[in-house]
């Protein structure tokens, strides 16, 4: 029976009755090394018999063994939370010993054995569990994310230990020995540091570009500065020497000065155009970015279901000052008015022999004509001024049959010029 307590490194206590002790040839037993005997006696106080001494049968009911050494026992929690508001996982390592006293003996045998005849290691895990949990949850609460990631001063930490578990401890006959240890881990915390060092590395770029760019704007503009100042000087000396024009100073230059002079002019000269719309189809709406927020439609513009799905939206010349685009769709053109959607003209391919599966792929406006290059269709025109609604001209013989995309536009002169 004794052998068997060495045989089984979880085992942390065992009560072993009188005839499992004794036999007719051996009246004594001894405690295996590293274990320590409570003895209950008939009509005497209780004996403790440490290892290497004997203990006689007399009066012997059973006997108590426990081990002598201090077990590691691991206390986990995977659902806490830190003082800010991040998941965590926690994990409690202590040494745990049975104390070797008469009264803390009786006390571990009431309490943490009960009814049982052997405990194991998880048997006394699961009885410090709930205090055990209690303060991985108090530790975590009590500590924002980055400090539970930190090493923990030990004398704080055992502090900390024996006001949530001592109690239990000591109603239990048992004592905590260094070291006691505790580990946090959460994997959500570290993905949210490595998204804040993500944006932290985004914003130092962001700010390295504005600064480069800045230096450039400096750059360029003590370069415009200086080719003004040079052109002032020019201007000065032409008037100087009339006999000398401005274009025949600038040819002094040799063709490389010329051209970085002409370079920077054009490059710093700001452009009086501005976008207004970034614009798209689909299904049957005419959509209207803000190039400063490209996330959804400014603005959405439904247009009839007459002409079958919207395919195409084109600009030409004429349309910022017609406020105006060209859309294409399945049979035919909208012109449609951008700002408030209205559709000015209707223009349709006309009667159809067949149903058609693409549609226009680009149209232009000139003076005379409105063109629609179509897939299936060929190349069909509407004149520029008519009525609201108008069928279409063939431009082409043949159709483009098999073009998958045809551009079109048009030149002063009304030619028209595709590419299929």
């Amino acid at each position: 029976m004794l052998e068997g307590l060495q045989r089984h490194p979880e085992m942390i206590a065992r009560v072993v009755p009188a005839d499992g002790l004794f036999t007719w040839l051996s009246r004594t037993f001894t405690p295996p090394a590293g274990w320590l005997a409570w003895t209950l006696r008939a009509e005497q106080d209780p004996l403790l018999v440490g290892p290497g001494e004997s203990c006689p049968a007399e009066g012997v009911i059973e006997a108590l063994f426990v081990r002598s050494a201090a077990v590691e026992c691991v206390i986990e929690d995977t659902a806490l939370r830190s003082a800010d508001g991040h998941s965590f996982s926690g994990r409690l390592r202590l040494q745990v010993r049975v104390v070797a006293e008469p009264a803390e003996l009786a006390a571990f045998r009431k309490t943490v054995l009960g009814a049982n005849t052997m405990l194991t290691r998880t048997d006394l895990q699961r009885y410090l569990q709930w205090p055990g949990r209690a303060f991985l949850a108090a530790f975590a609460a009590g500590r924002d994310a980055q400090a539970l990631l930190q090493p923990f001063d030990p004398a704080d930490l055992r502090r900390a230990v024996d006001q949530r578990l001592g109690a239990a401890c000591l109603a239990g006959g048992l004592c905590l020995e260094d070291p006691v240890r505790v580990e946090f881990e959460s994997e959500a915390f570290l993905d949210h540091q490595r998204r804040e060092q993500e944006l932290a590395r985004r914003r130092s770029e962001m700010d390295a570009r504005a600064q480069i760019q800045q230096a450039l704007a400096a750059a360029q503009s003590q370069r415009l500065a200086h080719l003004i100042a040079m052109l002032e000087q020019m201007r000065e000396a032409s008037r100087q020497h009339g006999e000398r024009t401005l274009m025949e100073l600038l040819a002094a230059f040799s063709p490389a000065e010329r051209g970085q002079m002409y370079s920077a002019l054009w490059h710093l000269s700001p452009s009086p155009r501005r976008t207004r719309w970034i614009s798209a189809v689909s299904g049957a709406e005419l959509l209207l970015f803000d190039p400063g927020d490209l996330k959804q439609p400014a603005r959405r513009h439904r247009l009839p279901n007459v002409l079958g799905p919207l395919r195409s939206v084109n600009t030409d010349a004429r349309s910022p000052a017609g406020g105006t685009v060209l859309v294409g769709a399945a049979t035919g053109v909208f012109v449609v008015e951008v700002e408030t959607g209205r559709v000015l003209r209707t223009l349709r391919a006309g009667p159809l022999a067949k149903a058609v599966r693409g549609g226009v792929n680009s149209a232009a406006a000139g003076a005379n004509w409105i063109i629609g290059s179509h897939s299936e269709l060929g190349v069909l025109g509407w004149p520029a001024e008519g009525d609201d609604e108008a069928e279409a001209r063939p431009m082409l013989a043949e159709p483009t049959r098999g073009a998958q995309t045809v551009r079109c536009a048009l030149a002063a002169g009304e030619t028209a010029w595709v590419a299929i």
